[in-house]
């Protein structure tokens, strides 16, 4: 193994040891008003704010959760929120391995744009086990992951308002795409720079926006829901909830199935849920 790797190992280890815990401005999120988040008001709607706690989401709810992020973009500073905002991957990628468990996401921030990786990009992988304790555990992480087709948020705010239901309708491109892979040496120093990257917007939010670089989607009947809707291609966007509930990771992306057309499926005949997924972990998945 090579010096710089070992070197990156026991660098990630000891920022997620080391992760300060400032003070929280975070009161608590009964209120139908939502949270106080450092130096404005998000106010969630009291729907959303019970609709995070399972999956499968509606559109409406989750356009709510990925409006936020982007209303915090200019914060978010070096991910180049706008333009890193989404991802897809051909669904292929998440088709239930027998053998594993779920599916999991490293949060990576390419600091000085090497490789051709995208600025900031969710690297893909399939698990075998996945440790609540220990979520960053590499022990048994893929020697190789997959790196999203990164989709810019070309809307346009009005009034200071993304409208997230209107970008969810626009189609992508149809037909195939590749996935590229990525090393896991490089992802986990993709995700150890995105960690500190957290400590260092911590003075603007006044929390660290997310503690961890992972968010896990366990096999389950939502999982089953989204993939029973047979698409094409999987995609993500990213939302920020910064809710007590959810602490200590206020960052999470949102899953939705893009059909043969490049359309996103929003509607699932002859059911009243939603098509999307969001309830992934960390945050802790029976909030």
């Amino acid at each position: 193994m090579k010096i710089r790797n070992l070197f990156v190992y026991a660098a990630f280890i000891w920022i997620a040891a080391c992760n300060p815990k400032p003070e929280e401005t975070i009161v608590e999120s009964e209120s139908v008003e939502g949270i106080e988040d450092s130096n404005e008001k998000f106010a969630f709607s009291l729907e959303t704010l019970e609709s995070i706690k399972s999956d499968p989401m509606q559109m409406t709810r989750a356009a709510e959760i990925s409006s936020y992020f982007l209303e915090r973009s200019d914060d978010f500073g070096k991910l180049e929120a706008k333009n890193n905002f989404a991802g897809i991957f051909e669904a292929s990628y998440f088709i239930k391995d027998p053998t594993k468990k779920g599916i999991r996401f490293w949060y990576c921030f390419n600091k000085s744009g090497r490789g051709g990786y995208p600025k900031f990009f969710l690297a893909l992988e399939q698990i075998e086990n996945f440790d609540t304790l220990q979520p960053e555990s590499f022990s048994d992480i893929s020697k190789k992951l997959r790196v999203p087709i990164i989709s810019a948020y070309t809307g346009t705010p009005v009034i200071g308002k993304y409208d997230l239901e209107s970008y969810f309708k626009i189609p992508e491109k149809p037909g195939s795409i590749v996935n590229r892979e990525i090393e896991f040496s490089e992802v986990l120093q993709f995700a150890f720079e995105f960690k500190n990257l957290m400590i260092d917007l911590d003075s603007i939010f006044g929390h660290l926006p997310s503690k961890y670089a992972v968010a896990y989607f366990e096999y389950n009947d939502a999982y089953d829901s989204l993939m029973l809707l047979k698409p094409e291609k999987i995609k993500y966007t990213m939302a920020y909830v910064p809710i007590k509930d959810d602490k200590p990771n206020y960052l999470r992306p949102v899953l939705m199935g893009i059909d043969n057309s490049g359309k996103t499926i929003i509607d699932r005949e002859g059911y009243s849920y939603g098509t999307f997924l969001q309830k992934s972990f960390p945050p802790p998945p029976n909030n």
